[in-house]
């Protein structure tokens, strides 16, 4: 994310690494709320056949981590992901 600081560019990352999320939620919590607000996030998922999506506009994903848990889980059980547990452990060591 440090190289492409201040490069008139788009990146598209696809993953279901719970470790790539809490470190890109990490990372944006570290930013402006002004510069995070060019970040989106995207869960992607199927309803009745049709691709529905749940977007995370800025900081919105680490609000979402934080008050709810995985987003990779959004109607399901979010609080029993790892990613709680792994995000918990890394905020303890920011402060």
């Amino acid at each position: 994310i440090n190289i492409l600081d201040d490069k008139p560019i788009q990146v598209f990352i696809s993953t279901q690494s719970l470790e790539v999320i809490a470190w890109f939620a990490r990372y944006l919590g570290k930013m402006t709320k002004e510069s995070a607000q060019h970040f989106r996030a995207y869960y992607l998922y199927l309803k009745k056949g049709k691709l529905e999506k749940q977007q995370f506009a800025g900081k919105g994903l680490l609000g979402w981590l934080e008050f709810f848990g995985d987003p990779r889980l959004i109607g399901e059980e979010e609080m029993a992901s790892p990613l709680v547990s792994f995000l918990s452990h890394t905020h303890r060591e920011d402060e």
